[in-house]
């Protein structure tokens, strides 16, 4: 073999080694990029856009909003997760990891075909727990099923163990309501999706995972105007009222004004704080001593207003806002999640809140 190599001429062995190491690089740059998504649209229908992204992703998006929907968003190798929550902001929706539990093949599709229809299907039980944007230790998009649950139990009924999963990833798990089985053993802890595909199979149930995206639900410091609000002399900033949400215990959290949000069980701290804790492991390791001090002195506040009245409480609130450090950060977080929306939803949306500022004031005793 030396003494054939050694007869070729140095331009051909050159060439030969250039080829080699132009196909290594390019091979690595393929793996590298896998699953990344790229989008450079103006005014295509969001079907179009689900369905790139999808590809590109290697994934599955479904959708309750009208597929025609004009859509306009620029994104340059950016993962699933990250895709997805740019098109939500861009459509002023909301996109949640979902998995969709039934008995039968036959009822799984029925399962996804009413969820495209809307995010509380008739007859169907719904596991979701969203927690406010600030409550988050990072603002980076993440797919919730990814998260690691560290199964509980002890209970083996299904439903219960289903809705344990939910509230400690975020992923909105739905299932049949007249679904019941129990399963033989707890799935062992691992990623959310894997873990509930384990417990679903052990009871020969079916499951399917995609990212979702769907009309979005109100917080509560997102309604409009009340009694109690006219009283003060100009409505707290979005960031301000928000952070104040995310400073109460993690059990009050919840979405409220829907109905579908109503008829949700109380989320649990303890599941909560375990959330949070799994969304820090995942987060890469140069975040995470951040990430981890950040949860500490939130927990730390959060338990020292435990033993305190309403009026104690919202007095704590102020002054925790009124710390510069923290404002500054509560700032950067919402210019963070702004700078994901069109110009045209930043217009608006200032728009909205000098008029409904200006309605307050109207509604004042001068």
């Amino acid at each position: 073999m030396e003494i054939m190599l050694s007869t070729l001429p140095k331009r051909t062995l050159l060439l030969g080694g250039t080829v080699i190491v132009l196909a290594i690089l390019l091979v690595a740059r393929w793996i590298s990029d896998w699953g990344l998504v790229t989008i450079h649209v103006k005014d295509a229908p969001l079907s179009k856009v689900t369905s790139s992204i999808a590809r590109q992703g290697h994934v599955t998006v479904e959708t309750s909003l009208d597929p025609s929907t004009k859509v306009s968003m620029d994104a340059d190798l950016v993962t699933v997760a990250e895709a997805v929550d740019q098109l939500a902001q861009i459509t002023d929706s909301s996109w949640r990891g979902v998995i969709v539990t039934a008995p039968t093949k036959l009822a799984l599709s029925e399962g996804v075909s009413m969820l495209r229809a809307g995010p509380d299907p008739e007859g169907w039980s719904v596991f979701y727990y969203p927690l406010s944007p600030m409550m988050s230790p990072d603002e980076t998009a993440m797919d919730p099923r990814s998260l690691r649950w560290n199964v509980q139990g002890p209970d083996r009924e299904v439903g219960k163990l289903l809705d344990e999963a939910a509230q400690k990833s975020g992923a909105m798990i739905v299932m049949p309501k007249d679904w019941s089985a129990t399963v033989p053993r707890l799935p062992t802890s691992s990623a959310t999706a894997r873990a509930v595909h384990d417990l679903v199979g052990s009871v020969r149930g079916r499951d399917l995972s995609f990212y979702y995206l769907t009309a979005r639900e109100r917080r509560r410091w997102e309604d409009g105007p009340t009694e109690d609000r006219s009283r003060e002399s100009s409505p707290p900033p979005p960031s301000s009222v928000a952070a104040a949400s995310s400073l109460a215990a993690p059990s009050t959290l919840t979405t409220q004004p829907t109905l579908a949000a109503a008829r949700r069980p109380e989320a649990k701290a303890e599941w909560m704080d375990q959330r949070i804790k799994a969304t820090i492991n995942a987060l890469p390791a140069f975040k995470q001593v951040e990430a981890k001090k950040e949860y500490e002195e939130a927990k730390a506040f959060r338990d020292s207003l435990k033993s305190l009245s309403s009026e104690e409480r919202r007095q704590k609130m102020k002054e925790r806002m009124a710390d510069p450090r923290f404002a500054e950060k509560m700032a950067d977080r919402m210019l963070l999640r702004d700078s994901r929306r069109t110009a045209q939803q930043r217009i608006s949306r200032s728009v909205n809140y000098l008029n409904r500022k200006a309605s307050i004031q109207a509604a004042q005793p001068h």
